[in-house]
């Protein structure tokens, strides 16, 4: 089975939000006589800025430190920053400081300093609160809004925005209101609330169109069919994409003819109509070749390719596309480590000569105190001298032994770090080649299903097929995080279910999924079996539970057994608004393979299954005590 379309979706989204909504810091037009900075570091920028007025000063060093940042130089760049800073306090504006903050903020933010890069956004906001500054003022905000995203703290980052929109709309500024509203619909996209995203988007849409900024307009109407298409859609998305088509076309607008193309062949498939699919998609990948986002691009595009083979019956086709679309987006993971690893590496490095002046600082101060003693001692006794030569020379052997066994505990402490980071490395990197087995013995399953005409052995092959991907979302969590031995399950959940729907032909936006899991994140060893029985479950539900049901509703907890007088105790519980089973007739099931499947691996979790019919049928599995606490604490 191919990833779900919503997650593809969603990803598109936010990178389109951020060619949208996120655009550099203005600046101020340069003067012709200003230098443009073509230095290659700090100390040739100096000179060539010094004979600049403050304003000017401040504008070449922001603008210095932003290519800097961008080219990874982070101390080149937090040199610059901190000289704009102080010629801005030096003159005391309160603008100015304001707009070195801001600066500052941004540096902090692309070395993922996310406390320290909202106090620089945060005292920059402060600065102009009280001024008529209302646009910078709601830039400011929206910037903060866009950290905590970042650090996925969804409710504050809503505040944030919220702030903005107000100052915005009592302003009367319209693209500020705009870019808010941009904002909102980019965080009701993370947080997978599809109707919310379009609610906010069309406001967008509608502020655009009123401005005639007919660029973001076609830009945010990208926004507008993704949206379509999370919600079902199609027929309005794919209307809305080839609306912006012609719009890229007639102005040449490249970025937005690619992301138009990266994301019409899917929404056709949708609408079964493949052969135009197969022309979009190729379309697509002869148009990406100079776009930056190439690589993302043709990952979806080749998908889309893979769907269309399939829904063609070409299926050695189907999966040739398949393995190149899984090679980008191994070529994508690759790059994303790579700037990862670059990043982290010069964050220690700038740590370190930051360390290591300090530590000369002291080194001197020490020495100059030292020495102005010596000067006191010799011009009152010349015996005192003598003893304080003496005395010297031990404390200088002293130092040398301790700088010397310092020098040895950092050596050591280097090498444990280096040996530990490449252990994490290699643990990602053995799930994401698990991960990626797995993805083929899935495409095996799906292509060997599209064979079967016997309907037992097809049903047989789809189940195996969703159990290999339920593990397999397992490694793909832990490859994507810096946690390798242990799952946060409530993404893994809702993955899972997201799965399930599309694959028993449930619209998500027709289905009532309530997900209460609250569990710490576990072990891998206690993970992979509790999501095979959830799959399980999951599966028994949606082929028997639903079928004179209006409105069909799921509910998935995991978290503490409250029966339990041990709080480290699991419960997990699956319930649906079904006829509900009899228990009779759930242990005379023994014989399936699921229900044989279910018992196995809740014994050997530890594990007690219950079955309850309250509104529907209700399974229970409580994991004892012992077993919880080994993986949850």
């Amino acid at each position: 089975m191919r990833p779900l379309l919503p997650s593809r979706t969603f990803g598109l989204l936010f990178l389109l939000t951020l060619y949208l909504h996120a655009p550099p810091p203005a600046r101020a037009q340069r003067p012709a006589d200003e230098p443009a900075h073509t230095a290659p570091d700090f100390a040739h920028l100096q000179p060539a800025i010094a004979a600049l007025p403050d304003s000017g000063r401040i504008d070449q060093l922001r603008e210095f430190g932003d290519v800097m940042i961008a080219a990874g130089r982070f101390d080149q760049a937090q040199a610059a920053l901190d000289e704009a800073l102080a010629v801005a306090e030096a003159a005391g504006s309160p603008a100015l400081i304001s707009k070195a903050e801001a600066s500052r903020g941004f540096l902090a933010l692309s070395q993922e300093q996310f406390p320290a890069a909202i106090n620089h956004y945060q005292r920059a906001y402060d600065l102009i609160k009280s001024t008529p500054a209302y646009t910078r003022q709601a830039k400011l905000l929206i910037r903060m809004a866009t950290v905590f995203m970042d650090a996925r703290d969804w409710p504050t980052a809503e505040r944030y925005l919220r702030r903005a929109l107000a100052v915005a709309e009592r302003h009367q500024l319209a693209d500020q209101t705009a870019v808010a509203y941009g904002e909102l619909s980019n965080l009701a996209g993370r947080r997978r609330r599809p109707a919310e995203a379009l609610a906010y988007n069309t406001k967008a849409l509608g502020l655009y169109e009123a401005a005639h900024d007919w660029s973001q307009y076609h830009a945010a109407l990208i926004n507008q069919a993704i949206c379509y298409k999370n919600l079902g859609q199609y027929p309005e998305s794919v209307a809305a994409l080839r609306r912006v088509l012609t719009y890229a076309d007639a102005q040449h607008d490249a970025d937005l003819q690619n992301f138009a193309y990266a994301n019409l062949p899917n929404t056709l498939l949708r609408l079964h109509q493949p052969t135009e699919a197969e022309r979009y998609a190729q379309l697509g990948l002869a148009a990406s070749g100079a776009s930056p986002n190439r690589r993302h691009i043709r990952r979806e595009l080749y998908e889309a390719l893979t769907g269309v083979k399939e829904q063609q019956g070409d299926f050695a086709r189907a999966l040739a596309y398949h393995r190149l679309s899984v090679a980008y987006a191994d070529t994508i993971l690759n790059a994303e480590k790579a700037t990862q690893l670059i990043n982290a590496e010069t964050r220690y490095q700038t740590k370190e000569k930051q360390a290591r002046i300090a530590r000369l600082d002291t080194e001197n101060a020490r020495q100059i105190r030292w020495l102005g003693g010596l000067a006191l001692g010799a011009a009152a006794l010349a015996v005192l001298l003598i003893v304080s030569v003496r005395q010297r020379a031990v404390i200088q052997r002293t130092n040398a032994q301790l700088r010397a066994t310092n020098q040895q505990v950092l050596d050591s402490s280097h090498r444990i770090e280096e040996q530990a980071g490449r252990l994490t490395m290699l643990m990602k990197e053995l799930h994401h080649r698990v991960k990626n087995n797995l993805a083929i013995v899935s495409s095996l399953l799906r292509l060997q299903a599209n064979r079967l005409t016997d309907t037992g052995a097809l049903q047989a092959v789809r189940e195996s097929q969703q159990r290999v991907e339920a593990m397999a979302f397992i490694h793909q969590r832990l490859y994507l995080t810096d946690q390798v031995t242990t799952v946060d399950m409530r993404p893994y959940v809702a993955d899972l279910v997201e799965s399930l729907l599309t694959a028993y032909g449930h619209a998500p936006a027709d289905f009532d999924v309530e997900l209460a899991v609250t569990a710490a994140p576990l072990d891998v060893d206690l993970a992979v079996p509790l999501g095979l029985i959830l799959n399980e479950l999951l599966t028994n539900s949606l082929k028997y539970a639903y079928a004179e049901v209006a409105r069909p509703h799921l509910r998935i907890a995991l978290g503490a057994d409250p029966d339990s007088a041990d709080p480290t105790a699991l419960l997990l519980e699956v319930a649906d608004n079904g006829p509900g089973i009899a228990p009779g007739r759930w242990e005379a099931a023994t014989r399936s393979f699921g229900h044989r499947l279910i018992t196995s691996l809740g014994e050997q979790v530890g594990g007690r299954m219950e079955l309850h019919n309250v509104g529907g049928a209700c399974y229970r599995l409580r994991i004892a005590a012992a077993v919880g606490a080994a993986v949850t604490g």
